[in-house]
Formats: structure tokens, C-alpha cells, sequence
């Protein structure tokens, strides 16, 4: 991919990309309709009558510069507190009341291959495979078995 000076450390690249974003996201147009396109994919499972809310959770996620880069709206300082705040109550719900993990969750192997890198592993297509009921090229075989036609004689 011929990328050069790749910041070495964490805080480094958070510096890089801080500068990169500074210079190159700019309100457009395109922004704007690839933005309100994406929404509206989005929200087509949810109810009409709480489309907004949802519309307005998700603005709420944006931080500013993406948000003024793709000319969306500013959502209001009530929904900004609710969500907040409902991710203040989640955070302390899951320290305090959640058993800890057994184990470490990864999905990918502890040794790197060959190539010095690290496999994914299947486990999360494996368990998820079933519950998309759109694409059955994800659901293992054995699901899919349906009764033979009779032959005709």
C-alpha cells in the first residue's frame, strides 16, 4: 500500500490522526447525502413514530467534526443528556452487577501464522451463523437440508 511515516506509538498516531482529520474533513455535499442515505437504510426497521428518536440517538454518537463535516444537525441538549446518561447507567450496571469473563474474549488465535500475523478465528460466524436470516450462504448446511423431491418414475 506504500504508506509511509506510520506513527510508532498510540499517542503519536492519535496526534497523526487528529492533524489528518483537521485538514481533511470539510463540510459537502456528498458527505451530506452519504450520511442521510446511511440513516435512512438504517432507521427503515424502526417504527415512524420513533424514527427521530432514533435518528436523534445517533447524531448524538457523532462526535462534532464528523457531524459539521457531513451537515447534520446538532442534536438537542435533552436527548445529549439522555444518552448520556443511560450510558453512565450501563457503565455502572456492568461494573457493579456483572459477574467478571472467565476468560479473555478474542477472536482471533494466540500465536501469530507464518506471516507474523494473527487468524481470525470462526467461533463468532459459527455462533452468529443462524440468526441472519437474509443470507443463507451463512448458515451452515445442515440447516438448509430440505426433504428430496420424489423422483418421477
Amino acid at each position: 500500500m506504500n504508506i509511509k511515516d506510520i506513527p510508532d506509538s498510540w499517542t503519536k498516531l492519535r496526534d497523526w490522526a487528529e492533524v489528518y482529520e483537521k485538514g481533511a474533513m470539510h463540510p459537502n455535499d456528498d458527505s451530506h447525502l452519504l450520511a442521510e442515505t446511511t440513516l435512512s437504510i438504517s432507521l427503515q426497521y424502526i417504527p415512524p413514530n420513533l424514527r427521530w428518536l432514533q435518528k436523534s440517538i445517533f447524531l448524538t454518537l457523532l462526535d462534532d467534526r464528523l457531524r459539521e463535516a457531513m451537515k447534520l444537525p446538532r442534536p438537542s441538549i435533552f436527548i445529549r443528556i439522555l444518552v448520556w446518561s443511560f450510558l453512565q447507567l450501563r457503565k455502572h450496571i456492568v461494573r457493579n452487577f456483572f459477574f467478571p469473563r472467565k476468560r479473555e474474549r478474542t477472536n482471533h488465535t494466540q500465536e501469530k501464522n507464518k506471516h507474523g500475523r494473527y487468524n481470525r478465528t470462526n467461533a463468532t460466524y459459527e455462533a452468529m451463523s443462524h440468526l441472519n436470516p437474509l443470507t443463507t450462504a451463512m448458515v451452515p448446511r445442515t440447516r438448509l437440508n430440505h426433504a428430496t423431491p420424489p423422483k418421477n418414475k
